[in-house]
């Protein structure tokens, strides 16, 4: 789990290295994004459950220069410490909004929040699914005007059951005309 915190870091430092440059801004107004991430989950401590790698697909769209909003699935497939419930399957549906700051530039640092429902499903036990709100940060690196490296890091609070959980990501973002 660290080794994948200090690859994400070392790409947030690689692009913050490109910041002052706005040759190949991409982030559009009225423009479409599909973005697949990579990361992991990290569980709070008192849940039982292993920390696991984690899955996003992410749809969003750019209302203005810096306002934009995704709908996003997560996925991850985790474990009982215990075993006593076996494989954990987790899976977040979730509505964000994000704040753009500097979006005429190459890097792009942002602010994201918001809701959704956080489904347990564990191999032996009952589905369980839970209000969850979700506040973080991340960065943009547009390598064209139309694709853009990603990472991310998010507080993942369950409403519900008063857990804190984490999770961070990278990956790409493919900007598509409406």
């Amino acid at each position: 789990m660290f080794r994948q915190v200090k690859i994400l870091g070392a790409i947030i430092s690689a692009m913050a290295l490109f910041a002052g440059t706005s040759a190949l801004a991409g982030h559009k107004v009225g423009k479409l994004s599909l973005t697949p991430m990579l990361g992991g989950y990290v569980f709070e401590g008192n849940q039982d459950q292993k920390n696991a790698p984690a899955a996003t697909l992410a749809l969003g769209f750019n209302y203005t220069p810096h306002w934009g909003t995704e709908f996003a699935l997560s996925y991850v497939d985790s474990e009982n410490k215990t075993g006593r419930k076996g494989d954990i399957d987790v899976g977040q549906i979730r509505w964000d909004v994000l704040y753009h700051f500097r979006p005429d530039k190459v890097l792009i640092p942002y602010l994201a929040a918001g809701l959704g429902s956080l489904i347990t499903n564990p191999d032996r036990g009952d589905t369980d699914a839970d209000f969850m709100v979700n506040y973080g940060v991340g960065l943009k690196f547009f390598v064209t005007e139309n694709l853009a490296l990603r990472g991310d890091v998010r507080h993942v609070y369950e409403v519900d059951d008063k857990f804190n959980n984490l999770i961070y990501s990278a990956g790409l973002v493919f900007q598509i005309a409406p």
